[in-house]
């Protein structure tokens, strides 16, 4: 569920689901569909705020309290300057690559842009309570959807099964021999 990285000697719990994303867009003005662009050209303020809410939604799901702020980050960051490599390669590992392997949040040309709002709707549609849906990753969430939808696809394939099996069965004794 999180990772720990050591900064400056102290382990802090680091996490990047859907609600550590959440408040990095809210935090910095960036939008779901920015997301999949956050490496090119990342600012120092950005990647401080990644952090911050990382180790924030870390800690929330450790059930360990957090009390930085982005100014508190950035010092660590001043005694550690490879924690931040650390923490971007948790990231990477959490988020990027497997989003990616999904598909970009950009929606196609025509097709409407996926928006948090969206997501949630989805996920509220699939059963999933709002604290439920907060704490999955991206490729948790995903692999959660496709399962529902499998099993859904699954089940209708089963019953278009039946259907045609009693259809089979009632039309048999009005067949003539030797006619399928």
């Amino acid at each position: 569920m999180y990772e720990l990285v050591i900064i400056n000697g102290k382990d802090y719990p680091v996490r990047f689901g859907m609600n550590s994303l959440r408040m990095f867009c809210k935090d910095t003005g960036r939008s779901l569909a920015d997301l999949d662009k956050l490496g090119e050209g990342m600012s120092l303020d950005d990647a401080c705020y990644l952090i911050l809410n990382g180790i924030k939604d870390g800690s929330r799901v450790s059930g360990q309290e957090c009390s930085l702020n982005v100014d508190d980050v950035a010092d660590l960051l001043d005694e550690d300057f490879e924690a931040l490599n650390r923490v971007l390669e948790i990231f990477s590992n959490q988020f990027s690559a497997k989003f990616e392997t999904e598909g970009n949040v950009k929606a196609p040309k025509g097709e409407e842009e996926v928006t948090w709002d969206k997501l949630e709707a989805v996920a509220y549609g699939l059963g999933l309570l709002p604290k439920d849906f907060w704490n999955l990753t991206f490729h948790e969430f995903l692999c959660t959807q496709k399962g529902i939808n499998d099993r859904f696809e699954l089940e209708q394939r089963q019953e278009w099964e039946r259907v045609r099996w009693l259809a089979c069965v009632n039309l048999q004794p009005h067949t003539k021999k030797g006619q399928n």
